[in-house]
């Protein structure tokens, strides 16, 4: 057989492809099990004044990563500055599905399929990683990222992996709990 590359839109309908599926319910075991203590969301957002940060933050939409990938942190630091502690660093995120799209990875398209004009300047895209409940803690800690590299799909392993960088400004719990409370969040 003469090697040849797949013809485009081939690669839907490889055999990684098609096991996909079965490989999420293999590691969907590590989170029923606590070896995969790290939640990880996709969120889209616009801000109602001219441009980010001005104005009152609208979710657009949510997506959590399922099965959790495993978070493995990278380099991690809480920084003094003038008023308080600044948490800096990233993690190393894998084992993301590869059901999901790369253009969804990284915030070009919802999850709906429509299209996410980043390029906005009142429309902003992140990542939060929570950790489970297993703290005693009501309001865990929901770390505000962005993509640092990535996403890369890693054939081998047959799912998604990428770097998330700290964000300076995480969202606080009471955003999340009011959210919440209006149907739109975790």
């Amino acid at each position: 057989m003469k090697p040849r590359p797949l013809p485009a839109g081939a690669a839907a309908h490889t055999v990684l492809a098609r096991i996909a599926p079965a490989i999420d319910q293999a590691r969907q075991v590590a989170t029923e099990i606590g070896a995969r203590p790290c939640q990880v969301f996709l969120v889209w957002t616009t801000w109602g004044g001219r441009e980010r940060g001005d104005g009152e933050q609208k979710e657009v939409a949510r997506l959590q990563l399922l099965p959790n990938p495993k978070v493995e942190t990278v380099e991690f630091q809480r920084n003094p500055y003038s008023a308080g502690v600044l948490p800096v660093g990233s993690v190393r995120v894998m084992g993301i599905s590869a059901t999901y799209s790369q253009p969804v990875l990284q915030g070009d398209l919802l999850p709906n399929g429509q299209e996410f004009d980043k390029q906005n300047r009142k429309n902003d895209f992140f990542y939060e990683v929570v950790q489970d409940d297993r703290s005693p803690s009501e309001n865990p800690e929901r770390a505000r990222m962005r993509l640092l590299s990535g996403p890369v799909l890693k054939a081998s392993s047959v799912s998604w992996e990428m770097a998330l960088e700290r964000s300076s400004e995480d969202r606080t719990n009471r955003e999340a709990r009011m959210d919440k409370a209006r149907g739109r969040g975790c």
